[in-house]
């Protein structure tokens, strides 16, 4: 055991040494965690760039931001919403100056699809008698933070947010972090950093970029690469005569304005292409293999985008699975980050979708099983499908059908139903 271990252990104990902490991260007391370069490139090369990826991000957030999220606590082992006065709701509508509810959590959910990681920054009131509690909230662009190590005690002691030249470092108890699952455990602290899922589709983006790219330069260019040459055997074109043909054919040729178009030189000339067009190259299909490749690297069925004559039930189906099995976790997470915003025990953030038509058929459903569940009570039935319980103590009895009587009361005896019987029959 070194000296340095021996003083934490005269600090906080002998059991308080954490053997995974100490593997990783007693190196880095004060050091910054390294971010992966990557970060920005998904946002410059991937949400900027890629049409593929700003629909699925876009899908995905406008999605969730439909939510309507709320704050709540608990009266025994019963939910209570709180008032709409109350400062948590009010943070909620209104983050901070620039933003509402929507827009927030359409922009939380992005910075989490795009980069694996969404930073809060907290503002907190510093005199009166709100003195402590959250008064704005803002989100820290993830591309640009770093993670602050602080040893074995305390992997995570603060962040630094550098943009250009400047750089600004925040304490521990002033951001909150969410991240993905990152498994790229190493004593560098990517595991800290969420793993983004265009990690996985990175090479995919990358491809359908230089797709597009390609199939740019073929339109610019009006059809393929090729080259011209005298048709002439024993006549040479002079350098100059070359540079003048060259020139013509950037203003007359080339570009899409002279696709397919025809000109008139003044020499006789051949073409021999040496390139393939976009067709040949079967740039358009890689193009539209690689958008399936990344919907699904997001969880979104390709169907949703497809413009093929797709049975409405299907895309039904699809759209309702994505709900389900994207957006539900997704909110889900938020939830919980949001409840941490608060710092308050008491203080809780729920969620609402019933609005959302995926749902409402699931709801019908759920309404009529209800209807025919005589044995729970009304308030039962609310707290089910997430509503406020009623105050009316009628709300918590059982009701039983007018039709239903005990089974003694039509039921004929066995031993009378033996004795009547004629067993010659």
């Amino acid at each position: 055991m070194n000296i340095f271990q021996k003083a934490i252990n005269s600090i906080f104990g002998e059991n308080v040494t954490n053997k995974l902490n100490k593997a990783i991260y007693q190196l880095f007391n004060g050091y910054f965690f390294t971010l992966a370069r990557n970060k920005e490139t998904y946002v410059k090369e991937g949400y900027q760039k890629n049409i593929s990826v700003y629909s699925a991000v876009k899908l995905i957030s406008g999605k969730a931001a439909n939510a309507k999220f709320y704050a709540y606590t608990y009266e025994g082992d019963k939910i209570k919403k709180l008032p709409e006065t109350h400062y948590a709701n009010k943070i909620l509508k209104k983050p901070n100056e620039i933003q509402r509810q929507q827009q927030f959590v359409e922009a939380g959910v992005s910075w989490l699809q795009i980069t694996g990681d969404i930073y809060i920054y907290k503002l907190k009131y510093v005199t009166g008698q709100d003195k402590g509690k959250i008064n704005k909230a803002y989100y820290l662009p993830a591309q640009y933070v770093e993670i602050i190590g602080g040893g074995i005690a305390e992997p995570i002691t603060g962040y630094r947010m550098t943009i250009g030249d400047q750089s600004v470092v925040f304490s521990k108890d002033e951001v909150i972090h969410l991240s993905y699952f990152n498994p790229n455990y190493g004593i560098d602290g990517q595991q800290l950093y969420g793993q983004s899922p265009l990690e996985a589709a990175l090479n995919t983006v990358q491809s359908s970029n230089e797709g597009t790219n390609a199939k740019i330069k073929s339109f610019l260019n009006g059809g393929v690469h090729g080259l011209l040459t005298s048709a002439d055997k024993d006549q040479n074109i002079s350098v100059e005569q070359m540079s003048q043909v060259q020139e013509m054919i950037h203003q007359k040729v080339g570009g899409s304005n002279n696709s397919k178009g025809i000109t008139a030189t003044p020499v006789m000339l051949n073409y021999q292409q040496i390139g393939m067009s976009p067709a040949d190259l079967e740039i358009i299909k890689s193009i539209q293999f690689d958008e399936e490749m990344i919907l699904k690297a997001f969880g979104i069925d390709p169907i949703l985008f497809s413009k093929d004559s797709a049975s409405y039930n299907n895309k039904k189906e699809a759209s309702k699975t994505l709900v389900y099995n994207v957006i539900v976790p997704i909110l889900n997470l938020l939830c919980d980050f949001y409840s941490e915003l608060f710092e308050d025990p008491n203080v809780y953030i729920g969620y609402d979708i019933s609005h959302f038509e995926e749902t409402q058929q699931d709801l019908k459903t759920q309404v009529e099983a209800l209807e025919k569940a005589w044995w729970v009570t009304p308030n039962e039935k609310r707290m089910k499908m997430d509503m406020e319980l009623s105050k009316d103590i009628l709300m918590d009895k059982i009701y039983i059908p007018s039709s239903f009587v005990p089974i003694d009361e039509v039921s004929v005896p066995l031993d009378v139903t033996l004795k009547n019987y004629d067993y010659d029959k």
